[in-house]
């Protein structure tokens, strides 16, 4: 028993890692660190280990081994195509995560977070790391490589704290809650709309969980539907119409909106995805200094292709029915917040943001109890 539970500790400490390079290692350092280029490979490699060590911790069952055929398979497939490593990461993570703890995914989520974030500004006051303000003087990322990856730290960090607020004691409780305070000013600083937005709807969503916790599976299912459709209206040409509603969101959204027209006019849907070319400058293809698809559906459509976004939103969906069998009402403060962030960010397709990819062990238990 103990070498499984070591087993799984590991897996954790590989998480905690895999997050702290992914954020440490695209800082904006004011001295250029060569070796950071690999940063991403390394956290493939850690997903790798991850994904082979869980492998000891239980005897796989059926279902599971139809699970992870299925992951493989088609992650493997779209990344051929794509050449983009980020679905071989998500898949052995997602698989990875069947063996862990939902209470003790969402500390190991939340510390690695607040150790990146804390070690980023510490950076930031030595003068190891720059602002990035993105142009404005309201967003700033201080020293993380953008305001909005600083945007979605603090999401992470709200969401987790929210739903360890839940489950924790007094003393817990009250910590959590004094974090949240510089959190939600940090959030603030960094303009980064997505992260706004979630963090808001997450105390709307635990409000509903204290009060009227049985119908969060009912507003998971709408959101979550909504924005997809949502999602797919606007690649409309309407978005170019004076007026229109989703001019004025493109508006809102300094022109974020238009690019889903412009990658769906200019690549369309693929059954196993595409190579897609994103710029942060000038382009002539897409006449804009900026073209890159920020939506998370669409970019899971349109990047990835049909077969691994019907994979990914079946298995999101699986694990919303599965938390409304088990009673797990408290996860939707985590789920329903993140796929509203999928409408406006592309962290919602990797699990280093989108920790709804790490609900796995939801899927293979079969009492609350068990999921621990």
């Amino acid at each position: 028993m103990s070498f499984k539970k070591n087993i799984i500790s590991i897996s954790y400490l590989l998480l905690s890692l895999q997050i702290i390079i992914s954020i440490l290692g695209t800082n904006n350092y004011t001295v250029s660190i060569p070796y950071l280029k690999y940063y991403f490979d390394i956290i493939v490699f850690l997903a790798l280990i991850s994904f082979i060590i869980t492998f000891f911790s239980r005897t796989i069952k059926v279902k599971e081994l139809v699970f992870i055929v299925l992951w493989l398979v088609i992650s493997i497939i779209t990344f051929i195509t794509t050449k983009d490593v980020l679905v071989i990461a998500n898949a052995l993570m997602i698989i990875s995560a069947r063996r862990f703890s939902l209470k003790q995914m969402v500390q190991t989520v939340f510390f690695a977070n607040l150790f990146s974030l804390a070690t980023t500004l510490l950076l930031f006051i030595l003068g190891f790391v720059s602002d990035n303000t993105n142009g404005t003087l309201n967003k700033h990322s201080f020293g993380l490589s953008h305001p909005n990856q600083l945007g979605a730290v603090l999401m992470v960090l709200i969401l987790c704290s929210a739903y360890w607020f839940v489950h924790g004691s007094k003393n817990i409780k009250f910590i959590l809650v004094i974090l949240n305070v510089p959190f939600l000013l940090l959030l603030n600083s960094s303009g980064s709309r997505g992260g706004l937005l979630a963090s808001l709807l997450m105390f709307f969503i635990l409000m509903l969980y204290y009060f009227k916790a049985n119908v969060l599976y009912r507003i998971g299912l709408f959101v979550g539907i909504f924005f997809f459709c949502f999602s797919l209206y606007s690649t409309s040409t309407s978005v170019y119409t004076n007026g229109s509603i989703l001019n004025k969101l493109d508006t809102l959204m300094t022109n974020r909106v238009r690019m889903n027209n412009v990658f769906m006019t200019n690549y369309g849907i693929k059954l196993f995805g595409q190579q897609i070319t994103y710029t942060g400058g000038s382009s002539l293809m897409y006449y804009a200094d900026y073209a890159y698809l920020d939506n998370g559906y669409l970019r899971n459509l349109i990047n990835f292709g049909v077969a691994y976004s019907l994979i990914f939103y079946i298995f999101i969906l699986s694990i919303m029915r599965k938390v409304n069998q088990l009673h797990l009402y408290s996860v939707y403060i985590i789920i329903i917040p993140m796929l509203t962030y999928g409408f406006v960010e592309e962290g919602f397709t990797s699990f280093l943001t989108n920790i709804v990819l790490l609900l796995t062990s939801v899927l293979f238990v079969s009492k609350e109890k068990e999921r621990d």
